[in-house]
């Protein structure tokens, strides 16, 4: 990898950590608040609740939020180490990939059967679809150079 391609690599993978932070934040607040099963504040999109306390809300007993933990907790880990490491992996753009279609699959829920958007649920839909994008980028930033990735 040249010194060029990995400073490249280092600032995308800054990047990437940066916005998992984000998707955390936004994560941790939505599943402490159905734990505590606290209203949220829904001052732009009026439809928290309806989305928040739908059963969509949940998988096997589990808030969607939890899920988001979890991701946004893999990608800053992955990210973190990466630079350290000054190394890159292929299965955090795959993992980015697999959060851009469960946002996918979410954002579908909202519009077309509960017609209502949480802007929560928004935000998280932003943070995941630019890891998905970041993880692109990073993946065509290195993947002709030639080291085992």
């Amino acid at each position: 990898m040249t010194k060029h391609s990995r400073r490249i690599s280092s600032s995308l993978l800054a990047v990437t950590g940066l916005v998992a932070v984000i998707g955390l934040v936004d994560s941790l607040y939505l599943s402490v608040t159905h734990y505590t099963n606290a209203l949220v504040p829904c001052s732009f999109t009026h439809g928290c609740e309806t989305v928040l306390r739908s059963s969509y809300s949940e998988i096997f007993g589990i808030p969607v939020a939890a899920f988001g933990v979890i991701f946004y907790i893999t990608v800053l880990s992955a990210s973190v180490f990466f630079i350290q490491h000054k190394t890159y992996h292929w299965w955090l753009s795959v993992w980015g990939v697999i959060g851009f279609f469960s946002t996918v699959y979410l954002i579908y829920i909202q519009a077309f059967i509960l017609h209502a958007y949480c802007q929560y649920c928004l935000l998280s839909a932003l943070t995941s679809t630019s890891i998905a994008i970041l993880g692109g980028m990073l993946y065509l930033t290195n993947k002709h150079k030639g080291e085992k990735q």
